[in-house]
Order: C-alpha cells, then sequence, then structure tokens
C-alpha cells in the first residue's frame, strides 16, 4: 500500500486542505485506483501519513486531534487499525520535544520501539540532525539523543528510515558529499 496526502483550494482565501490518500499494488504489479482514507484520519485540515508499520497496522499521522477526531494541532499522533477501521489518532508524547526548524520527520522502527526523527535544537551539529528516541514503559518516549556527528554533518540530514533488520539506517544529507543537494546515505549500526 502506498499512502501519500494530496492538497487541494478549500477557499477563494488560497488557504489549501490536505488530506491523506492510499492506493493499493494489485496483483499484476500495477497500482490500483487511489482512496481518500476518510474519517478519523482526515478531518478536513491538513492530514498526512508520516509513517506506516511494516504489518500496515499502526500509523503516525501529523498533527494532534481531539478525541472526536477534530484536529488539535500540531503534533504528531498514533493510530491503531481495528477491525472497524482506524481509531481516533491519539497524541505522541515526547519528553523535551521541540524542533527549532520549519521541518520535521519522523520514522518508526518496525519493532515500533525507536522513533527516529530529523529536528534542529540546541544540541544539533547543523541545521537538521538525526535524533533517536526510545518508547518507555508508560507508551510516552524519551527525550531525543542526537545521533552523533558521524551521521549528521554542518547541514541537513533528514528522512530517516530504519529496514526491517533494525540496524540498516537510510537518510538524506545535504552535507556528506554526493552527487546533487541531498542524497540518500546507509549506514549500518554496530
Amino acid at each position: 500500500t502506498l499512502y501519500f496526502a494530496r492538497r487541494r483550494p478549500a477557499s477563494l482565501l488560497n488557504e489549501e486542505i490536505e488530506s491523506a490518500w492510499r492506493a493499493k499494488r494489485q496483483i499484476d504489479g500495477a497500482w490500483g485506483g487511489v482512496e481518500n482514507m476518510g474519517k478519523p484520519i482526515n478531518n478536513g485540515s491538513k492530514n498526512f501519513i508520516v509513517s506506516i508499520s511494516p504489518d500496515n497496522n499502526t500509523l503516525l499521522v501529523g498533527n494532534s486531534y481531539h478525541t472526536d477526531g477534530v484536529q488539535q494541532g500540531n503534533g504528531l499522533s498514533i493510530s491503531h487499525r481495528t477491525k472497524d477501521g482506524w481509531q481516533v489518532p491519539k497524541p505522541v508524547l515526547i519528553d523535551d520535544y521541540y524542533n527549532d526548524h520549519e521541518y520535521v520527520n519522523f520514522c518508526l522502527t518496525p519493532n515500533q520501539k525507536v522513533l527516529l526523527m530529523a529536528l534542529e535544537r540546541l544540541d544539533s551539529h547543523g541545521e537538521q540532525d538525526l535524533y533517536v528516541s526510545f518508547r518507555k514503559d508508560n507508551g510516552d518516549w524519551a527525550k531525543p539523543i542526537n545521533l552523533g556527528k558521524t551521521l549528521n554533518t554542518h547541514q541537513s540530514e533528514f528522512s530517516p528510515f530504519l529496514a526491517a533488520d533494525g540496524k540498516t539506517l537510510y537518510f538524506a544529507s545535504e552535507g556528506h558529499p554526493g552527487y546533487g543537494d541531498a542524497d540518500i546515505f546507509m549506514s549500518r549500526r554496530l
């Protein structure tokens, strides 16, 4: 399943509504028709998928939601698939979370115990750096830890993705030498 966001004008004031959509791969390899994910993931505000678990049953979604599904504001939320569909997204609470950059990226690892993110914080080595946060026993997340200078440079590192082996990290970087503005890199945890 491919998840993506679509934008459309919401009014004559040039506001935009962003909603989450999906398309499923068919047996012959072609992509099927696209479908709006509907409520509770979409609620008439800016809605988008941040990350999905490999079993296709857990979504990280942008923004925070009230218990009735209405958008509450900026943040990160999580939704689990049930037999009746997706749950209303619940807030993801990260200790001492802040981001001084315009953009943020998150990746929930396959075991759902580690959250990778691209942030700009006081201890960043450049613009966006890669950070890790670990799930605590109560379900919240620990303070983000900078992944260090081996991965992070004086420029932006972003779009982290941890492979199913739990050791192979893919990310984009504008600071490591490459072929263009932002190249894709891979690093393996020792």
